[in-house]
């Protein structure tokens, strides 16, 4: 009777390894397929995102090798006929793509600054503007990304930074004024500020001279032009009024905005924001791209990929 106990035992040991066994087993193969899925989604979102970039392009130039309209034509006749392709101006746009949707936002977002041109008193005007921070804090921000720019340079040859990236990896600054609104875990306000992060206002190795007189964010004017927050104030309060002319801008801002702005630019930088769902959770794809005109083509100038929250989507 002793014996058959053990051997009872013995079994019962072995029955328990084993259920332990392909229950583990188990459970890791549905880890491994849920994560393969995830992955599989996020290629099918990237590729949507990617594909539907090449679309407009590819929109963009067909309306611009369409010829314009005769000039007999009255509106109503050209209201029946509408051109092909999309010009490239400010609009809101969806598409279709494997039947999944894709937004699209073409935005004027009225001049992008070159990353490596501002000097230690232009960043220290921008962080002054953009966190609305003591002169002592903006100061000390702008010296420590001068000094990264410094460092990076010495690392990467360039002597400047290389890429957008590269400016995000300074730790010391907070995560607003790297990642905007978005990132709002310094700063419980700044989603709500609407506050834009180094990718949305820079481009490495180029960028534009001029700024949009109605447009152009505050931040890069303060580093541009060194006008105090009352100035800046002013004139953001007087074009939320009405659209100022160059001459009004100048006026508030003093002469040493004249060479900076203008009414109407000659081939604008422009942000396209695609966005499409990811198929896990709530999270979307987000291509973010910076285009311009040029030689008669729509080029891409950069372009960021990234996952962002459905809350936080704003195609």
């Amino acid at each position: 009777m002793a014996q058959r106990g053990y051997i009872l035992i013995f079994v019962l040991a072995i029955l328990l390894f084993l259920v332990g066994t392909v229950t583990g087993a188990s459970y890791a193969l549905r880890l491994g397929a849920q994560e393969g899925q995830q992955q599989r989604e996020r290629l099918r979102a990237e590729f949507r995102v990617r594909g539907a970039l090449h679309y407009a392009l590819a929109q963009f130039a067909l309306a611009a090798a369409t010829p314009a309209p005769a000039a007999g034509k009255s509106a109503n006749d050209q209201n029946e006929q509408p051109q092909p392709g999309w010009p490239l101006e400010e609009s809101s746009r969806s598409l279709q793509i494997d039947g999944i949707e894709v937004e699209v936002a073409i935005e004027d977002p009225g001049g992008i600054a070159d990353a490596n041109a501002p000097d230690e008193r232009m960043w220290t005007d921008y962080f002054a503007e953009l966190l609305h921070a003591p002169s002592a804090e903006a100061r000390r921000l702008g010296a420590a990304l001068v000094a990264w720019k410094e460092r990076v340079g010495k690392t990467n040859g360039r002597g400047g930074f290389a890429s957008i990236d590269e400016m995000l990896m300074l730790d010391a600054l907070p995560a607003s004024a790297r990642y905007g609104g978005a990132a709002a875990g310094d700063d419980a306000d700044a989603a709500s500020q609407g506050l834009q992060g180094f990718a949305d206002l820079f481009m490495v190795g180029t960028g534009e001279r001029v700024f949009d007189v109605n447009r152009a964010a505050l931040p890069l004017l303060a580093a541009a032009t060194g006008a105090g927050a009352d100035r800046l104030a002013a004139y953001d309060a007087a074009r939320q009024r009405a659209r100022l002319s160059l001459a009004e801008a100048v006026r508030i801002l003093g002469e040493r905005a004249r060479p900076l702005l203008q009414e109407t630019r000659t081939d604008p930088v422009y942000r396209i924001v695609l966005s499409t769902q990811t198929g896990i959770g709530t999270g979307r794809m987000r291509l973010a791209a910076f285009v311009q005109r040029r030689e008669g083509l729509v080029r891409v100038l950069s372009s960021r990929l990234g996952t962002v929250d459905a809350a936080n989507a704003q195609p």
